[in-house]
């Protein structure tokens, strides 16, 4: 099935999709969709890499210099770079020119770090840039925003990569909440807070631009960062994706993105204890013209959460009404007590004479309470002991090195082999998830936590008493 055209339902009315822009979705690549999700709304350009520079959303298109050239990547064909000078550049425009919220998310397979950055998506001049993400020689992935073009520090989120292997990256900023954010196959990766805004207008005696795989500014620029590896359907949006996006286009996988009629959401819930059931809502949105009824067809598929133990199975049809935009769906969730993963499962839903699109629900597992053991010491022995030695390796927890009550009450708790920070209930024990994730600005082994007196915190990786961010200052977390 070739995607491309009428991809959206074909009884119902064409999406108003950037004020009927033609969309030039000849350029997309071909194959069956069996499980692709809806672009997220907010996509301001999208190069599917399919034999050709094109913005899909018809605003930025690219072209390639140096020898950069296509390769098979996760949906159809992907950029390749070899990592010397190779580069796809686009004129610096005004739909980039973000300054609140904003979202890069693609598929990148590293053949090799170099010696230099190497930089997926860049849009700056000679100077700096508002935005961008890259690989560092280190093996690390950097998503970072500056406020100038001069001075004023920026904010950075970074992560190890793993080369040779194709992993859906996303980097977030939210101008609402400050939240930045880096996801690595659908996983958040590091998160923290900024005050960081994005400056918009670039230099223009300065080279400005916009680089797919090195900077921009070709071929005025002597600059060269080059990527080594594949590049495959990076997209840039004007607004911060939501966890449940990000992994839902990760679980697409090959299938990718398609421009619907329809988008579905990934919504996520406690699991709950054993013989109780959870509510789970999907919410469906109808997008482009409402006008009109639209029938869709919906049915569940498992994914690692497992129809009849995990989750009851729903399926049937529900119609939009003329004017209707969204729709509900509940899906009931069966509680455990076991202690294990979280797990997802998919929502499939079809329009009248349409093709599928789905949404990824997330059962948050709430099982790994914390427990206590005992430990001995000999009398006389000065061996420092440690925390730790009560808090053995458990299933979430991965050696408690330090622990903090914080002014919730609940208990925090720094995982020195699982490289993060975790929360328990004060009073019960239960666990309550992760709230600083590894790789958040390359934790690692984490030693005490702190709890500042705005009730922020934990902070970590200062030397003395917490564990310093890269640049030596604390990390608030609220």
């Amino acid at each position: 099935m070739k995607r491309l055209r009428n991809i959206h339902s074909r009884s119902a009315t064409r999406p108003q999709i950037r004020n009927e822009r033609p969309l030039r979705l000849e350029q997309l690549e071909a194959r069956a969709l069996l499980a692709a999700v809806a672009a997220p709304s907010g996509l301001v350009s999208w190069w599917s890499a399919n034999g050709s520079g094109a913005d899909a959303m018809g605003l930025n298109n690219a072209t390639l210099y140096n020898g950069a050239t296509y390769a098979a990547g996760e949906v159809g064909q992907a950029f390749k770079f070899d990592g010397v000078n190779d580069r796809v550049q686009v004129a610096d425009s005004a739909s980039l020119k973000l300054t609140g919220s904003l979202t890069i998310e693609g598929w990148i397979n590293v053949n090799s770090f170099g010696s230099s950055r190497g930089y997926i998506f860049f849009r700056g001049d000679d100077t700096r840039p508002p935005y961008f993400l890259a690989t560092e020689p280190t093996g690390l992935l950097k998503f970072a925003v500056f406020p100038t073009a001069t001075n004023g520090n920026g904010s950075a989120i970074e992560a190890y990569v793993t080369p040779g292997q194709l992993t859906h990256v996303a980097g977030t900023l939210d101008d609402a909440t400050g939240l930045i954010s880096l996801y690595l196959n659908g996983k958040l990766a590091g998160q923290s807070t900024t005050d960081v805004r994005l400056y918009a207008d670039l230099n223009p005696a300065s080279n400005p631009g916009i680089g797919i795989g090195n900077t921009g500014g070709y071929s005025g620029t002597a600059t060269n960062y080059p990527f080594n590896g594949l590049i495959d359907e990076l997209s840039v949006y004007n607004r911060a994706l939501t966890q449940g996006e990000v992994l839902g286009i990760f679980k697409a996988g090959s299938d990718g993105k398609i421009l619907s009629p329809i988008s579905v959401n990934g919504p996520s819930s406690i699991e709950g204890q054993t013989g109780t059931t959870t509510p789970i809502s999907f919410t469906i949105q109808r997008s482009g013209s409402l006008s009109g009824s639209l029938t869709v067809s919906y049915a569940t598929a498992d994914d690692s959460a497992i129809s009849g133990a995990d989750y009851a199975a729903t399926s049937g049809t529900l119609t939009f009404a003329d004017g209707e935009a969204t729709k509900t769906i509940q899906v009931m969730v069966n509680g455990d007590n076991t202690s294990e993963s979280n797990e997802t499962f998919r929502l499939i839903v079809t329009p009248a004479s349409g093709i599928a699109v789905m949404g990824v629900a997330t059962i948050l597992n709430d099982d790994a309470a914390l427990t206590i053991s005992s430990a001995s010491a000999t009398e006389g022995d000065t061996t420092i002991r440690y925390f730790d030695d009560f808090i053995p390796v458990q299933s979430q927890l991965g050696g408690g090195r330090h622990c903090a009550f914080g002014p919730d009450g609940n208990l925090y708790i720094a995982g020195r082999f699982t490289d993060d920070v975790q929360k328990f209930d004060g009073k019960t024990g239960a666990y309550r998830g992760v709230v600083i994730p590894s790789g958040s600005f390359s934790l690692h082994s984490p030693w005490a936590l702190v709890f500042g007196p705005d009730g922020k915190g934990p902070s970590y990786r200062r030397i003395d008493e917490c564990v310093g961010t890269c640049a030596g200052a604390a990390q608030a977390f609220d």
